[in-house]
């Protein structure tokens, strides 16, 4: 059976209660639209009602740390990573939490592998992140993570911009999280003319421009060490990072 739903994190907890309500084995489903072999498809609508209720019952059935992990894989780019949710709150619910300390297999290894790098990687982008100013007196950037990272890292700059204006965009996923007086959210962003550079304050490019100088001086020639700079700022991140 081939599942199909909004993709939401919303949308997702709509699709465990079809599941659980129904008995359905994860062995039977599929999540990848590419799969050849479907004799069936079946699409879930999402319900606020019945994901809110979904919500509640991880929050009491499960452990903090549990139902985090399930959304932190939920935001991944795992393939099929919902079957893997499934299989694995399925093993928790039948064995205890124990299991994820305790028990070797791929459905806990594949959920702690990703669990890891949503985690690493939405705190790397806590750091990596350059805002520049708009003509409006927004402050914009733009990323490219492996994973879904916005919706975590969101939480992280409102609090800490509580008064600016800013916008950061997730271009890989046409999507941005808008933070003004009117909107804290994140929304859908299609069609949009990717020369941003148009967009930009008459004093965005001076101050670009000071900060490439001072990182040049900052840094010691003699502890120059590219290896451990890339590990730190991968090269697939140095196009949205001002000072490359």
């Amino acid at each position: 059976m081939l599942i199909k739903y909004d993709n939401t994190i919303e949308g997702f907890y709509c699709v465990l209660y079809y599941v659980y309500k129904n008995k359905i084995k994860p062995q039977d489903i599929t999540f990848d639209q590419n799969t050849l072999f479907q004799t069936k498809t079946l699409r879930i609508k999402t319900i606020q009602k019945i994901s809110d209720y979904i919500f509640d019952w991880l929050n009491k059935n499960f452990s903090k740390k549990v139902h985090k992990k399930v959304y932190y894989v939920f935001l991944s780019n795992l393939p099929n990573k919902e079957v893997f949710i499934i299989k694995y709150l399925n093993l928790i619910n039948k064995f205890g939490e124990k299991l994820d300390k305790t028990y070797k297999s791929e459905v806990i290894n594949v959920i702690k592998d990703y669990y890891k790098k949503v985690s690493f990687e939405s705190h790397r982008f806590k750091g990596l992140i350059r805002f520049k100013e708009l003509k409006n007196g927004y402050f914009y950037s733009i990323i490219e993570p492996d994973h879904n990272i916005l919706p975590i890292i969101s939480h992280h700059f409102s609090n800490r911009l509580t008064y600016e204006n800013f916008i950061i965009h997730d271009t890989k996923r046409s999507f941005a999280y808008v933070h003004d007086n009117n909107i804290k959210d994140i929304v859908e962003i299609k069609n949009m003319d990717m020369n941003v550079d148009n967009f930009y304050s008459d004093d965005e490019f001076i101050f670009q421009e000071a900060w490439k100088i001072y990182h040049k001086h900052l840094s010691i020639k003699e502890r120059y060490n590219p290896k451990l700079q890339r590990n730190f700022m991968p090269k697939r991140y140095w196009k949205n990072l001002t000072e490359f």
